[in-house]
């Protein structure tokens, strides 16, 4: 208890300081203030001040982000993490690279979260322009002036989560069936003979477990750990292991040859694997064993080739029995391949779509639903390594399951089954999501009332004729909303854009191309100046952003606007109009600089608020401080952002001095920005 309490008060360790390192809302119609453009408005004389105030009600939401440049859409937590489903491994690549630590958790690359969020904002801005006529009125040197109050709100979608996941994202171990064999002596020369159900007493359940998870399962050889299924260096096969996490040996890995049908305790299990393509959905068919006769079981042992290679040989009493199951090194398969594809023989419930047994292709391209597969072993290590990748990819749709005896005991006497319930008892009982939220990290809802960051505009306006006009400015936004500095939320509510200052410049030119329309051009450049933010730092070779430890960086980006109005006038009810609109929005991709590329995960004893701890050293054999690489590219990808917003307004003078009006806007197509829907209405007042 007193380990969690430190962790959960801990500022240092998976803190979100901002899990989104630049902003990610495209501009709307409230932030412009009134749209209007009435160009033969009566000006002061020169010498004169004029006064205008406004004020902008609103309310803007999102649950959406475009992805590549386009209309296609996303989940808006792909915005925050890069992914809108992924393993937490995924954001921890360089830092599981040695995989077993002290606070080892087979969850995290195993268990896909599928974060949702919906981001809401109501607010109020207020502003105005201040202005001074000159050259005999046609100039105006003026300041605009607009500042939000706001509400921010973020709020995870638990419906839709447990949607995306079917329910069953968790679930590790599937138990619905018992194994059942062909007992005929001559069934495994006859392919036609019906299977028979082991009596009662000899039956075993066949449990099913997800390969993700089952495989990552420390197990300890002689002090050096691994996964529970693994590699072998000593036999160059892919196989279970078989004993547990703590004891200090293991037998050898692999199908190990015998020359008899009897597998002990020590011996390696064999395993066979069920291939279901949709991660979401755990098999709901009756799970029966492999069951391999003792006339082919016996016959399991190396036929002359290299070492690790199993193959089925010719046999004085049973030589028809010559099909080469797992041939992994035969230089003359031919010799050893018959007719026959049965000798493994899989006896699934009558209604089960089992397929026969199938060699486990190592690029997975030719994996089909409801088909039993089982890894050859190889003497080639670059076979080996292509296995690896394989559960890699396709680890959470494989499911593994034991290989039964005639007697209906699982081969190896239990032993895998044993092995892998020993480890869901050590370390199923705390989720990936679990794990976060004890080390500090939570995706909670989260809200905030401040103001927003407040944006200055000094400007020179000049009217060249009746038809022509145009202005220049300066752009200043001050980061008022600042940010909240106690956040260990992935769904952090932000105000502004994280305490970046803004300095930039645009210009307008406007023409009355008739009495009832005036059309607007406008563009500006702006860059944020390098600000420290508190970010969390992704590892090297992370495919997901956000969780990480929390450290500086200097982070820095640039934007260009450019926007287009038209404002149409009623012919017969001049103070009646309606303003079109189109705003361009391209933010550069984020710069950022880490204050350090390294970062130190220490052991407990030295640190017990180190979510990780000390990772295991195979060659001292113990918990050892570990230095990993972290990769400042991963924290800017996808921050290359584009908005094409397009927008209306409607608005009525009801006098000289006094107009109202209101609106919507929303992009339709975009880059990496939210898609955002605004409403809005407000007052404009002329003193």
């Amino acid at each position: 208890m007193m380990k969690k309490t430190l962790k959960l008060a801990s500022l240092t360790f998976l803190m979100f300081g901002c899990a989104i390192a630049s902003e990610f809302r495209p501009p709307m119609s409230a932030d412009r203030g009134p749209q209007r453009l009435d160009m033969n408005a009566e000006r002061e004389s020169e010498g004169n001040w004029e006064l205008d105030l406004y004020s902008v009600a609103y309310s803007r939401n999102a649950n959406k982000t475009f992805t590549k440049h386009g209309s296609s859409t996303a989940p808006l937590s792909a915005l925050i993490f890069g992914k809108d489903s992924f393993k937490v491994s995924d954001a921890l690549t360089s830092a599981l690279a040695n995989k077993y630590s002290q606070e080892f958790n087979p969850n995290l690359g195993a268990t896909i979260l599928y974060p949702r969020v919906t981001y809401s904002e109501q607010g109020v801005n207020f502003g105005g322009k201040l202005g001074y006529r000159v050259l005999d009125g046609k100039g105006c040197v003026a300041v605009k002036v607009n500042v939000p109050l706001k509400t921010v709100r973020m709020e995870r979608d638990n419906n839709i989560e447990t949607n995306e996941q079917g329910f069953t994202d968790n679930v590790i171990r599937n138990v619905v069936g018992k194994p059942a064999i062909p007992t005929d002596s001559n069934a495994a020369n006859n392919p036609g003979a019906a299977p028979v159900a082991l009596d009662p007493a000899l039956s075993t359940l066949t449990p099913m477990y997800r390969l993700s998870y089952v495989r990552n399962l420390p197990v300890v050889d002689a002090g050096r750990i691994r996964g529970l299924v693994d590699k072998s260096t000593a036999n160059n096969n892919i196989a279970i292991a078989a004993t547990a996490y703590g004891q200090d040996r293991v037998a050898n890995f692999g199908l190990v040859a015998q020359g008899n049908p009897r597998y002990a305790v020590g011996d390696a299990i064999p395993f066979v694997l069920f291939y279901q393509p949709d991660a979401r959905v755990v098999p709901t068919i009756e799970n029966r064993a492999v069951a391999m006769h003792a006339n082919v079981r016996q016959h399991f042992r190396a036929a002359g080739g290299a070492t690790g290679e199993m193959v089925i040989g010719a046999d004085a009493n049973a030589n028809q029995i010559n099909t080469a199951i797992l041939d992994i090194g035969s230089t003359t398969p031919a010799a050893r391949v018959g007719t026959r594809a049965d000798v493994l023989v899989n006896v699934p419930a009558a209604d089960a779509p089992f397929a026969a047994l199938t060699e486990l292709p190592l690029d997975g391209a030719q994996l089909k639903p409801n088909v039993l597969y089982a890894p050859r072993g190889r003497n080639n290590a670059g076979d080996l390594d292509a296995y690896q990748a394989l559960f890699d990819k396709y680890g959470d749709r494989l499911w593994l399951l034991g290989v039964a005896a005639d007697t209906g005991a699982l081969i190896g006497n239990g032993a895998g089954v044993a092995l892998v319930e020993q480890g869901i008892a050590r370390y199923g009982s705390e989720t990936a999501e679990q794990w976060l939220w004890r080390n500090g990290f939570s995706m909670n809802n989260d809200q905030r009332t401040s103001l927003g960051d407040i944006t200055i505009n000094p400007c020179f306006e000049y009217a060249f004729n009746e038809s022509w006009e145009g202005s220049v400015y300066a752009h200043v936004l001050i980061p008022t909303g600042g940010s909240k500095k106690t956040g260990y939320n992935a769904y952090k509510a932000r105000l502004g854009n994280d305490n970046h200052v803004e300095l930039g410049a645009g210009a307008n030119v406007a023409w009355q191309a008739f009495d009832w329309m005036n059309v607007r051009l406008d563009a500006m450049a702006a860059y944020a100046l390098p600000a420290k933010e508190r970010v969390n730092a992704p590892f090297k070779g992370a495919t997901v952003r956000g969780i990480g430890p929390v450290v500086d960086a200097d982070i820095n980006y640039t934007t260009l606007r450019a926007s287009l109005d038209t404002t149409l006038v009623h012919p017969k009810a001049s103070a009646l109009a309606t303003t079109l609109g189109y705003d361009f929005c391209f933010k550069t991709k984020d710069s950022a600089t880490l204050a350090s590329n390294k970062y130190t995960f220490k052991t407990l004893a030295n640190d017990p608020n180190s979510w990780f701890g000390g990772f295991w050293d195979n060659g001292t054999q113990r918990f050892v401080n570990k230095e990993v690489d972290l990769d400042p590219a991963v924290l800017t990808s996808n921050t290359e952002r584009i908005s094409h917003v397009f927008r209306m307004e409607s608005s009525w003078h009801a006098t000289e001095q006094l107009s109202v009006f209101c609106g919507a806007s929303a992009p339709l197509w975009g880059q990496y920005v939210a898609k955002m829907s605004e409403v809005h209405g407000g007052m404009n007042v002329k003193f």
